[in-house]
């Protein structure tokens, strides 16, 4: 399917002639913590017609004053709701092709057979395809949470570059994915490179883009680790830094450790440019109050850049030990100040969702 650029013109063009892009008002699932502020934040869009940045309880609620057939759609071609009876127009065929490349690490066993493979977000007028939550194996096409969070932050230092003036932006998307934080970024002059280790993430991201026209958006299989060629004046990710051993489990798209994260940052660094930002997402454990992965990114940065870590989430695992999400942000090289925000909204706590997929 991701290699069919025409088919998903066709898709894409279907789904604009139905209204679709009006479904980027509305959340995706519940998220695994909720707070007030998060839920008035998307209220707020939702009313004013603009993306939802959040993932949010109850979409439901949404959906109560949602035109009956565009919703109709959503839960079908985005939340992946199985359904027999539904005559399928030939335009979303594409989204339910089973036929993938035998080197593919899919598991399609839990999937229904009216549930499309693989599904299609609308975020800032743009689409983005991923897996059906359903489907598990190595190369899960991921997008949550995560993903809507930093499609807000990239988007913000882009506007910060581009205000500046002066050459074209050079944007690097790590460990890219299905490419959804580049794809959310408005127009600019430039280019767009992404990397990740997963092909199927990889194809999808270059169909989905060249499908909508973004000619200027290029995408590659490749270990972030063994080097980025060329100098990046944005850069944006997330990462995998969360150690299997805090949860129990592997996450596909976010199982890693301290050491790749050290990696990673050096790798940044020296792909950054001296005006350039970074905006990424990391896990980390919290041992008796010690934020383990802030050390390494102070000890790894120094004093070459500034930054600012902002805790998003915070869990508790067991007596001593928590799980945190954070946002880290490098400065341009001109500002060496550091700065660590703590949270300020730890939110109400709710069941995992099978929409982060487990091994």
């Amino acid at each position: 399917m991701p290699y069919r650029i025409e088919d998903l013109k066709s898709l894409f063009a279907f789904l604009d002639r139905e209204g679709f892009r009006a479904s980027q008002r509305l959340p995706l699932v519940a998220s695994r913590q909720w707070w007030l502020s998060g839920e008035i934040e998307s209220l707020r869009r939702f009313g004013q017609g603009r993306p939802n940045l959040h993932e949010v309880a109850v979409p439901a609620w949404y959906w109560a004053v949602h035109h009956k057939h565009n919703r109709f759609l959503f839960e079908r071609l985005t939340l992946g709701r199985a359904d027999e009876s539904w005559n399928r127009p030939e335009a979303v065929e594409i989204l339910f092709d089973r036929a993938i490349p035998s080197d593919w690490k899919l598991d399609l066993s839990s999937i229904e057979r009216a549930s499309p493979l693989w599904t299609v977000v609308a975020r800032f007028d743009r689409y983005i395809l991923r897996s059906h939550p359903a489907v598990g194996g190595e190369h899960f096409v991921y997008f949550g949470d995560d993903t809507l969070f930093l499609m807000e932050q990239s988007r913000r230092l882009l506007a910060e570059l581009v205000q500046e003036g002066g050459e074209s932006v050079r944007c690097l998307d790590l460990c890219c994915g299905g490419g959804g934080v580049g794809l959310s970024l408005p127009p600019f002059e430039g280019n767009l490179q992404g990397l990740d280790l997963n092909p199927a993430a990889v194809a999808l991201a270059h169909s989905a883009a060249r499908a909508q026209g973004l000619s200027h958006y290029h995408y590659e299989c490749t270990d972030i680790l063994q080097g980025i060629k060329g100098e990046y004046d944005l850069i944006f990710g997330n990462p995998p830094t969360l150690d299997p051993k805090l949860t129990g489990q592997d996450v596909f798209y976010a199982t890693g450790s301290l050491d790749v994260l050290n990696s990673i940052l050096e790798t940044c660094l020296a792909a950054l440019s001296p005006r350039g930002r970074a905006a990424m997402t990391v896990f980390s454990a919290v041992r008796d109050g010690r934020d383990e992965t802030l050390e390494v990114i102070k000890e790894v940065i120094g004093e070459r850049r500034g930054l600012t870590y902002t805790v998003r989430r915070e869990f508790a695992l067991r007596e001593g030990l928590k799980l945190r999400h954070a946002l880290l942000i490098l400065k341009p090289s001109r500002n060496r100040s550091q700065e660590v925000v703590a949270l300020s909204k730890p939110g109400w706590r709710l069941p995992g969702l099978n929409w982060r997929r487990p091994r």
